[in-house]
């Protein structure tokens, strides 16, 4: 179990009183991280769905002392790349306090799909197919990279992983048009980033990976009675 200061047992005391007058057993707040440091401080503390009770400056500064003064955040198991959270919950009942915390962390999902090409009407695409045909290459790939509300298709086809070609652009709008289709927004926010991959049969797959930021418990960081 982790100490606190007398001065810092005395606020968690009266902060519980004033809790429970308001009707909560127990309370909790977020504090959100940036790069290991607090980003921004919740203004209430949540005692129950929809329901807040707000705070006040003795209890934020004696929270910050706690994390300060026991380096929390300077111990916590990550690189401080990514966004997270500290999770402070009280119990006002018991008369206990735990620290955890979370970070998130971008991660790809993959999702794929398949254009049966025979049911398009496009020229330079089937010029593509026709390449492939009469030089005997098995596969012809597109990449493509979003975020942040900007994406591009490059503007490259690369046989074989060797021989690469210049798209035109009517190509590249037939392929912004499927991947539209496929994943409506594929550019905004954190993104995605993928390929088309062409193959000798007239059919083009595409491996689609959404990147997504998801939460990774780093556990309790901090635990006292007072």
């Amino acid at each position: 179990m982790d100490k606190l200061t007398p001065e810092q047992e005395k606020t968690l005391k009266l902060f519980s009183y004033y809790c429970r007058s308001h009707g909560a057993d127990e309370v909790t707040q977020y504090l959100y991280t940036y790069q290991c440091t607090i980003d921004y401080y919740s203004e209430s503390w949540q005692k129950g769905f929809g329901s807040n009770i707000e705070t006040y400056t003795e209890i934020e500064n004696t929270i910050q002392g706690i994390i300060e003064g026991n380096a929390l955040l300077d111990n916590l198991e990550t690189d401080c790349e990514n966004n997270g959270n500290i999770k402070i919950n009280i119990d006002c009942k018991e008369r206990k306090i735990k620290i955890s915390a979370e970070v998130y962390v971008l991660k790809d999902h993959e999702m794929f799909d398949r254009i049966d090409f025979q049911n398009y009407d496009n020229i330079s695409i089937e010029k593509i197919f026709e390449k492939m045909n009469e030089n005997g290459f098995k596969k012809g790939v597109v990449e493509f990279d979003g975020g942040g509300d900007s994406g591009e298709i490059y503007s490259k086809i690369v046989f074989d992983d060797e021989f690469d070609e210049e798209l035109n652009d009517d190509s590249l709008d037939f392929l912004y048009g499927r991947l539209e289709s496929f994943y409506g927004g594929w550019e905004i926010n954190e993104g995605s980033h993928g390929k088309f991959i062409f193959l000798e049969n007239k059919t083009i797959e595409l491996e689609f990976f959404e990147h997504r930021e998801d939460s990774e418990s780093l556990g309790t960081i901090f635990y006292s009675e007072f």
